[in-house]
């Protein structure tokens, strides 16, 4: 009797030990399975399989469905992944954009500074050094020029229109020689268009006294001799400049700078005053010296006013020989 009743002891213990595994690993277990933990049935795949990231995706029917493996999320973009162009060709690493520059080598001389990756205008000369052909910063606009002055040209004349050097020499025209530019001419002088006639023509642009430099507060009819009339009003200069002038006031400048010369043509006084002056504008004359001699031209006169220091108005009306 004692063995039988161990043997039911031991059996009872057994059966228990099967239901304990069922009530813990679940329905599927079996006493021959090798059971694994399972999920509390909350859906969100606890103790499911391995994942790098992501969560599991239970599907919350309490069978402990195995957890997703997840990526770790989107990859972080590189410069590689953009395309710049147009306005932003290129990309800063750092904030992974396109941008307009990331040195000063990315800009035009129009604005040559990268600045925050914005290309901008300079403030001296050492921000154009990525321009050669353009090495002067004109602080106005921002721009790199080729120059401002004429000390940019090696004494040449910078043509304001173009900053650029020419090869006119700077400064070395005087009062009424034909001039392209203002800096071409002596200080005090622009160069200026000049009319003559009726109707008023166009004779060329030369190098015309402003009145403040050549009589100050004075009158041009005292005191600017032989520039003796007054433009009264402003006149802009070929290179934008604007001043009141001292002007001749009966003839040309091509009359004038052919005073007292001999000129092919003027050989006969008195006829041939087409010979001297600009073309078709009877502002010079044909005359023969004082002391006699060969002809030579001249230009109309109302007064002293009109001739240079040593020379006199003749009194038949022309600047005397």
């Amino acid at each position: 009797m004692k063995k039988l009743t161990f043997g039911f002891v031991a059996c009872g213990l057994c059966i228990a030990s099967l239901q304990g595994c069922q009530e813990k690993w679940g329905d599927d277990c079996t006493v021959s399975d090798t059971c694994s933990p399972s999920g509390d049935g909350d859906g969100d795949g606890d103790l499911g399989g391995s994942s790098s990231g992501g969560t599991g995706d239970g599907d919350g029917d309490g069978d402990g469905d195995t957890g997703g493996t997840g990526t770790g999320g989107t990859p972080a973009l590189t410069c590689e992944d953009l395309e710049c162009a147009d306005d932003t060709p290129h990309c800063d690493e750092d904030e992974v954009e396109c941008v307009e520059c990331l040195e000063n080598a990315h800009c035009e001389a129009d604005a040559p500074v990268c600045d925050q990756n914005e290309c901008t205008g300079c403030i001296e000369n050492s921000d154009c050094a990525e321009h050669p052909d353009t090495p002067v910063c004109d602080d106005a606009s921002g721009a790199c020029v080729g120059c401002l002055t004429e000390d940019d040209c090696g004494g040449n004349v910078c043509a304001p229109q173009t900053n650029t050097c020419t090869d006119l020499e700077a400064q070395a025209l005087f009062a009424c020689q034909s001039c392209v530019h203002d800096a071409e001419c002596q200080a005090g002088q622009l160069c200026m268009p000049q009319y003559f006639g009726t109707p008023s023509t166009l004779v060329g642009n030369f190098c015309t006294w402003t009145q403040e430099a050549r009589v100050g507060e004075g009158a041009c009819l005292d005191d600017g001799k032989p520039f003796a009339a007054s433009s009264v009003e402003p006149v802009t200069s070929t290179d934008g400049a604007s001043a009141v002038l001292c002007v001749l006031r009966s003839t040309t400048c091509p009359a004038f700078m052919q005073h007292s010369q001999a000129v092919d043509g003027c050989t006969a006084p008195n006829v041939q005053n087409s010979a001297c002056g600009a073309p078709d504008l009877d502002d010079g004359l044909c005359r023969e010296p004082n002391g006699g001699g060969s002809a030579r031209c001249t230009y109309p006169c109302g007064g002293p006013e009109d001739s240079k220091q040593g020379y006199d108005c003749h009194v038949e009306g022309y600047r005397s020989l």
